[in-house]
């Protein structure tokens, strides 16, 4: 007599997740927005672990894209603006800026001094320098130099990935040397990994002195200032990992014009020759040496003509294929290269204290020394090789996984 098959109960019904390998999961999370990695941070510690390892946070920056503009403005809070604005004609097209906290610049003005790798560098009138990740809203204090004088310093930022260590570098100030008796420019820079400034010999001070308002501009490996040499623009180069100057031959110019900005668009180092009260030209270059026309942008289409040369900043191109720009005392336009017109995007008050950025959203704060987990260094190396791997057979296996897919 056959055995009755057993009435099957809703326990047994209940199906078992699959756990997934953690490089899938790994690979999968890499593509998700900062703000979502946040809350997943409370998953699991497994999950804390890796969204909070330096290898991911950098994997991490391969896949995110500028996705805001940051607006400081010396004496008032922070604004924050979508990078994609509406395409449709607005007569009132203001986008509603968003105030980003900062209690650290209340009642203080403040300066930005660079950016790079969604960390902004702010000295507040205080004589205080911050690190700041306005995503994740966390700073970090840094110590002063010695003989700092507050927000007239020039400051530049960036990643060294020799060492894989943020840098900043203390450089000449014009304003210091106009205002100060016998200024003497020292050249120091900042470890973040040791959190400690150290002096550069004398032999890399460059004779050239830059404008305090500037930012430096970050771009593989170097940051980037437009400074001036006798009544002539000119491009100061600092290499974070030589940790030496060095000038960048401008692009050629026949008649002769002036850079009059210095910035970074799609990935290049771009300038701006502007000719007279027409246009100006934005110029790039990848390798500091082989410049391009990047775009023309005729000036006297504007809603409201601007034509100072000196008003214009160029920010970035949207999806649109429209340049986004910014105009001292009116606020933020975008230019369409097509029809060389030119729309609102946001009009905005203190317009001419404006400071912009253009943000990436990222997981990527460094520790101070003292809150890096030092319990056995070779335990700590022995992790992050492993954790390298685990990415690396990740990128291979979903490649692999990508290329049978196509072949099927």
């Amino acid at each position: 007599m056959a055995t009755p098959t057993p009435t099957p109960t809703p326990s047994s019904l209940t199906p078992v997740p699959a756990q997934l390998p953690e490089v899938l999961i790994a690979e999968i999370l890499k593509r998700l927005p900062v703000k979502t990695l946040v809350q997943f941070k409370c998953v699991c510690k497994s999950w804390h672990k890796l969204l909070t390892d330096p290898i991911f946070t950098n994997t991490h920056l391969h896949f995110t894209t500028p996705t805001r503009i940051i607006l400081s403005r010396y004496f008032k809070s922070f604004l924050s603006l979508p990078l994609h604005p509406n395409p449709n004609p607005n007569p009132n097209p203001n986008p509603n800026p968003i105030e980003l906290p900062l209690s650290l610049n209340d009642a203080h003005t403040y300066y930005v001094k660079g950016h790079c790798n969604g960390l902004l560098l702010l000295i507040i009138s205080d004589g205080t320098i911050i690190l700041w990740n306005p995503t994740i809203a966390r700073y970090r204090t840094l110590p002063t130099p010695s003989n700092f004088k507050e927000t007239r310093e020039v400051l530049g930022f960036g990643y060294d990935s020799s060492t894989n260590d943020y840098k900043i570098v203390r450089a000449p100030s014009s304003y210091c040397k106009l205002m100060l008796k016998d200024y003497n420019p020292q050249i120091e820079v900042l470890s973040l990994n040791s959190n400690s400034w150290r002096k550069l010999p004398e032999a890399e001070t460059p004779p050239y002195f830059i404008e305090h308002s500037q930012q430096s501009f970050y771009l593989n490996g170097a940051v980037y200032w437009l400074t001036l040499d006798d009544f002539c623009t000119l491009i100061l180069r600092f290499d974070l990992a030589k940790e030496s100057f060095a000038r960048v031959p401008p692009p050629r110019d026949d008649i002769g014009r002036n850079m009059s900005w210095i910035g970074v668009i799609n990935d290049s180092l771009c300038v701006l020759h502007s000719h007279q009260r027409s246009y100006f030209d934005i110029w790039a270059t990848r390798d500091d040496f082989n410049w391009e026309k990047m775009i023309t942008v005729f000036k006297t289409v504007d809603p409201e003509p601007c034509f100072s040369y000196l008003d214009y900043a160029p920010l970035c191109f949207v999806e649109t294929g429209e340049l986004l720009m910014s105009i001292r005392r009116k606020g933020l336009i975008a230019y369409d290269p097509n029809e060389q017109c030119c729309r609102i995007i946001a009009l905005l008050e203190d317009a001419r204290w404006l400071q912009e950025t253009v943000y990436t959203d990222s997981f990527v704060f460094p520790e101070e020394p003292s809150e890096v987990d030092q319990t056995g260094s070779s335990s700590g190396a022995l992790t992050r090789v492993i954790s390298q791997m685990l990415l690396g057979f990740s990128n291979a296996f979903m490649s692999r996984f990508a290329y049978r897919a196509d072949s099927s």
